[in-house]
């Protein structure tokens, strides 16, 4: 059985768990579609085997869209 903690005794601290992500995106930028637009966005990341977020993010970033590779696909998007 484990002793009861003293109230004016500090907790240890716990340093357990998923370490930090070194490349998070902490801003965000929102873009609002209307439900065609959004499909055919959608549809032109699912062909490119992206999701929506990396589609437009490449897109907005780089004016060109490089599909994910594939087995099948294993030529990289030349700039």
């Amino acid at each position: 059985m484990e002793a009861p903690l003293i109230p004016d005794e500090p907790r240890p601290k716990r340093n357990g768990g998923r370490p930090r992500n070194p490349e998070a995106r902490p801003d965000r930028a929102t873009v609002r579609f209307t439900k065609i637009e959004y499909l055919a966005v959608k549809r032109r990341a699912q062909s490119a085997r992206l999701t929506v977020a990396d589609y437009c993010r490449q897109a907005v970033l780089t004016g060109q869209v490089c599909p994910r590779w594939t087995r099948l696909r294993c030529r990289p998007c030349m700039s």
